[in-house]
């Protein structure tokens, strides 16, 4: 009990911070309808690894209250989801490559000295450099937003949003949500910051059934607007289908497609999807395995 009135006097704190002064936070945590928050942040702040209990109040809470519990919210997602990925690693901006003919370019002293113990006889071939034309990469994230994905699904979904844009310019990203239609919720080359990015996720409003066709199509759609040929699609959803078009029939336009999965999770169409893009498969029972499967999917990818 000790443990949770401390962190009842820590939220109460943090929350003098964003309120005009403090008779504006007592009248808001004497609303009625604000108790049961109060009480899943107490128990989030005392352990965050029961961080995703704030999506079961979101839908309950009237405006006011509601956007302090997101902004309360983000910023806990975002300082974790760094803990999470185990700090500043980004995107490397310039491309390593073996040397070709007489060019005067940074030396890439890392992998040259890897390719040396690989092959300590070739060293010829073992010189490798900084190609100083910027690389290039779109990151398309794919969010299933139907009535299925209320609750902590959503505080997952803003997870893996908040995590993408630690690792990546926001220019480089652009994210789809769908439930029966999809629609963009950000486009590629618009500068938002991390704190708007996830809380756009934390005010969407689960509905709708599951048409993950529609999901792809508007992503895809997006996709095509951009130069750079090097992407990574990323599709998060309990793959339970249950309108539109069997999405098999579009996703092998996304070569190498990442899905992450939540449970419960329709495991045939989730087999389907990753056999038709050639991609990957990652199931997340939890809020704190997303940031660790997407730095696992982006330091391997950058790492070759």
């Amino acid at each position: 009990m000790g443990e949770i009135r401390a962190a009842k006097k820590k939220m109460t704190n943090d929350f003098y911070l964003i309120s005009d002064s403090k008779d504006d936070l007592n009248d808001l945590l004497q609303e009625r309808e604000f108790s049961s928050s109060e009480r899943i942040i107490a128990e989030v702040e005392a352990n965050t690894n029961k961080i995703e209990l704030i999506g079961s109040v979101l839908l309950e809470l009237q405006a006011e209250t509601k956007q302090k519990v997101v902004e309360w919210a983000t910023q806990l997602l975002i300082n974790t989801t760094f803990e999470q990925i185990g700090g500043k690693w980004k995107k490397p901006k310039y491309q390593s490559e073996r040397i070709k003919g007489n060019h005067y370019l940074d030396l890439d002293l890392d992998r040259t000295i890897e390719n040396l113990v690989d092959n300590p006889f070739d060293k010829t071939n073992a010189i490798q450099v900084l190609n100083r034309e910027h690389k290039g990469h779109s990151v398309l994230l794919i969010i299933d937003s139907s009535y299925s994905m209320s609750g902590r699904k959503l505080v997952m979904a803003a997870a893996a949003a908040a995590t993408i844009a630690h690792l990546f310019d926001s220019t480089d990203i652009a994210i789809i949500h769908f439930g029966t239609k999809g629609s963009i919720l950000k486009h590629f080359d618009s500068e938002e910051s991390i704190q708007s990015i996830v809380e756009r996720i934390f005010n969407l409003i689960p509905k709708g059934l599951t048409n993950i066709y529609q999901g792809l199509k508007v992503g895809i759609e997006e996709l095509g607007q951009r130069k750079q040929s090097s992407y990574t699609a990323i599709l998060l959803s309990d793959c339970d289908v249950n309108t539109g078009k069997i999405p098999s029939v579009i996703a092998w336009r996304l070569q190498g497609l990442k899905i992450i999965t939540f449970p419960p999770v329709n495991d045939f169409i989730a087999d389907i999807l990753k056999n038709e893009t050639k991609g990957e498969l990652f199931h997340s029972p939890n809020v704190l395995d997303i940031p660790k499967i997407l730095r696992q999917i982006f330091v391997e990818k950058f790492s070759q």
